[in-house]
């Protein structure tokens, strides 16, 4: 039975066969075979962000949103396995973190639309960063009662930084919809990305180190608007492979871009 691993030789046949060698005066291996299968190790759930937060007692969907700079819907939705109830989480217990963006505190009354007018946002612009958000924008008041308060009224991603100093009670953000004012150069000696508009106010230049999701960040531009205007990159998870380094891509069209289809026939192969 020692001798292989098929057997059921375990701890009490292991005391048992030194037990026969201490009686009869003679050596042996005793040792437990190893297993035949090795355990691999359980995974950690995946986690788009990398950045997970360990609830306390008196947490709230809506108290954790705001400490960091996250959409109490998104913390709800990416957590429901952990987080059964928003006014009620659980202490003790890890969640992911969704991407971080600037909030507003929805107050009782407002809309979609006043909420936009007041921020200086174009129309559309919260349901469009708050894919929960009905059609017409009357779920509002009762969605964010229950997820809570905290909502995103900028393209999800970025850094968090604490303030030093203790927080305004709901600053007015800064209004970011992805667009350029004026038309500008591409950068002096850098190739424009193929099909890329040349309606432009603002360009990047992609590095080794640049991704879809970083260029978007840094340069405070919706995904779908920075897959619009440059045709070349590739959808989903193939952009980060369709950049092209010391290629200017666009990362801020004007506001008459569509209506000034002027594009880069330039190939960056």
């Amino acid at each position: 039975m020692q001798s292989t691993p098929y057997s059921m030789y375990n701890e009490r046949y292991k005391r048992d066969l030194e037990y026969i060698y201490s009686q009869c005066g003679i050596k042996g291996p005793t040792e437990i075979p190893p297993p035949l299968e090795t355990v691999q190790p359980v995974p950690a759930p995946y986690c788009l962000s990398n950045k997970r937060h360990t609830t306390q007692k008196g947490d709230t969907c809506d108290s954790i949103a705001k400490g960091n700079s996250v959409s109490a819907a998104s913390l709800y939705m990416g957590n429901q396995d952990v987080i059964k109830e928003c006014a009620k989480v659980t202490a003790g217990v890890s969640v992911c973190m969704p991407l971080t963006c600037q909030t507003h505190s929805v107050q009782a009354g407002e809309t979609c639309s006043s909420i936009e007018r007041a921020l200086g946002l174009e129309s559309g612009m919260v349901q469009r960063y708050n894919s929960w958000i009905d059609a017409g924008c009357l779920n509002l008041q009762t969605s964010t009662d229950f997820y809570g308060k905290a909502i995103c009224v900028s393209p999800q991603g970025g850094a968090f930084v604490n303030p030093t100093t203790p927080p305004v009670a709901n600053p007015t953000p800064k209004p970011v919809d992805g667009y350029s004012k004026a038309k500008v150069a591409p950068p002096e000696g850098a190739v424009v990305a193929q099909g890329t508009t040349l309606e432009c106010g603002k360009w990047h230049v992609v590095a080794a180190d640049d991704s879809c999701v970083k260029i978007c960040l840094t340069n405070g531009i919706d995904t779908m608007l920075f897959h619009e205007v440059n045709p070349s990159l590739a959808a989903g998870g193939g952009c980060d492979a369709s950049l092209k380094e010391t290629t200017a891509l666009c990362t801020g069209p004007t506001y008459v871009w569509k209506e000034m289809p002027s594009t880069s026939t330039t190939s960056t192969a």
